[in-house]
């Protein structure tokens, strides 16, 4: 384990918050649909409580910017925090969800942990310190190809009738991307974990968060990956809820998979439907 305090910090509140998740799997609770594609339970809550209640305890001039609820505070230190990344898993009993919390500092991430309760592990990052499962270093594979890859995908349109949307994904599908194959598991935060263990060779999603992706993406880049948005730049954690979107990749198949979107979103625009 990289002995930074602010890690250590996340990987305690992480454990937390898994230990909540694990003894109310399968249990009956309260879900509420915020729109038809989103929803939040009680025990999102719950653990959003006790990450902010660790985190602030320590860090009492520290920010936070969290699914559950929002931005508390403006300083140099924010926490950017998903307490149940996955929960339509969660709550349909499916063990593909995560906790992700991220320390950024001056707009940079400085430490990101992904704790899974439904497998064990513990990903943990810091800025060039490399990145960790359970302790032990990860990296990226090294498929040099789309063909030879193992893709993950994110579907999380800002509502059912964004037109635009299903007809990029439409498309997208329409004239499949050559790979070994594409997995839709429903939890970003997760999904970048393996891209940076190297189960997945690539992983991308049009409309996501800040905090499905803050500490994920750190993962990928200190696992010798490459992180960027659809239009080849930096992403931007300042991003609006679902306004932002990435492609991380183990570096070898980027251009590959931002060349097969940019097919996808050009067909879009020259044939709107």
């Amino acid at each position: 384990m990289i002995d930074d305090e602010y890690l250590q910090t996340a990987v305690e509140a992480g454990e937390k918050s898994a230990a909540i998740l694990e003894e109310n799997f399968d249990a009956d609770f309260e879900v509420e649909h915020k729109s038809p594609t989103d929803m939040v339970s009680e025990i999102d809550i719950e653990c959003d409580r006790v990450i902010k209640d660790h985190i602030g305890d320590r860090y009492p001039d520290h920010a936070f910017f969290t699914e559950e609820s929002g931005t508390d505070g403006s300083a140099t230190y924010r926490w950017i925090v998903d307490p149940l990344d996955g929960t339509h898993n969660y709550v349909n009993g499916f063990s593909h969800y995560c906790v992700s919390i991220a320390l950024e500092i001056d707009d940079a991430i400085h430490a990101g942990v992904v704790n899974c309760p439904g497998t064990g592990d513990v990903y943990t990052a810091v800025r060039g310190e490399g990145a960790y499962r359970n302790g032990n270093p990860i990296s990226v594979s090294d498929d040099a190809t789309l063909e030879e890859s193992f893709l993950g995908m994110g579907i999380s349109p800002p509502s059912t009738t964004d037109d635009a949307y299903l007809e990029w994904f439409r498309r997208l599908i329409g004239n499949p991307i050559r790979t070994e194959g594409v997995r839709r598991l429903g939890s970003g935060a997760f999904d970048l974990s393996l891209v940076a263990q190297g189960t997945f060779s690539g992983f991308f999603d049009k409309y996501t968060s800040s905090w499905d992706v803050a500490a994920g993406a750190l993962l990928v880049e200190e696992a010798g990956g490459t992180v960027t948005n659809l239009e080849n730049e930096p992403i931007d954690l300042g991003a609006d809820e679902r306004e932002l979107n990435i492609v991380a990749t183990n570096g070898s198949i980027h251009d590959a998979l931002l060349e097969e979107c940019a097919t996808a979103s050009s067909a879009v625009a020259a044939n709107p439907e």
